[in-house]
């Protein structure tokens, strides 16, 4: 299966973009906190060493939330906006999944491709951040208009979770100095790297004259499609 390179890394950028202000975003749909009683009981080895495990993702993802809450703006968003964002963002997801499923069954169990696990059946608050890393895990694998139909689904979402949290969708992104785009030779390279997940790290030109010229092209992309943007994995 051939995907272009571009397709595959606007759609890996969008999921990686979901993942790390989903945090946010649901936590600016609480309108009331929910306080945890503390139980004493014994906990076996095992569990123990559960519960820490949780503790550290729950620490890890708090982080990453402080990290996008410094570049929100102060103006707390509205909670009907925010509540219909989220049920966006699920819904999108959702689609997303269905359609890696569509594409992958045929080649499922055979000709070299082996999922690890199985995607959650219904997106949902808590299962999010799974399918969002079933998809990021399948997506080079989908044919070569899967990805690109993936990232279309997906790119409208975050402009409206960054819309709705009043985040400058550029402020994460960095000018890389003096490094000039291998096709335009133009010093326009941006770079995005603002999550755990490496894959999904990006370089872009931002030169609105500079498409991809498809086979040839110095961009130097394998399976780069003429038309395409100057879009590859970091």
């Amino acid at each position: 299966m051939t995907v272009d390179p571009s397709a595959l890394q606007t759609a890996r950028l969008a999921l990686a973009q979901i993942a790390t202000t989903w945090p946010m975003l649901a936590g600016a749909a609480d309108t009331t906190l929910t306080r945890r009683t503390a139980v004493s009981v014994p906990l076996s080895a095992e569990r123990a060493a559960l519960r820490d495990a949780t503790l550290r993702a729950e620490r890890e993802d708090r982080d990453r939330t402080e990290r996008y809450r410094a570049l929100a703006s102060t103006r707390p968003p509205a909670d009907l906006d925010v509540v219909d964002v989220r049920t966006n963002v699920l819904q999108v997801v959702h689609t997303s999944v269905l359609l890696a499923r569509s594409d992958l069954a045929p080649w499922l169990g055979h000709r070299g491709l082996a999922v690890p696990y199985e995607p959650p059946r219904r997106v949902t608050p808590t299962t999010i951040a799974t399918a969002t890393s079933w998809l990021a895990d399948v997506l080079e694998h989908t044919g070569g208009t899967t990805a690109a139909a993936i990232g279309s689904e997906l790119r409208p979402a975050v402009r409206r979770v960054h819309q709705v949290l009043g985040m400058d969708p550029d402020a994460a992104w960095r000018a890389m100095g003096t490094s000039r785009c291998p096709a335009c030779r133009q010093r326009a390279l941006y770079r995005w790297t603002d999550s755990p997940d490496r894959r999904a790290w990006t370089h872009e030109c931002r030169n609105p004259d500079c498409v991809c010229a498809g086979a040839g092209c110095p961009c130097g992309r394998d399976g780069a499609r003429s038309g395409s943007r100057h879009l590859w994995q970091a």
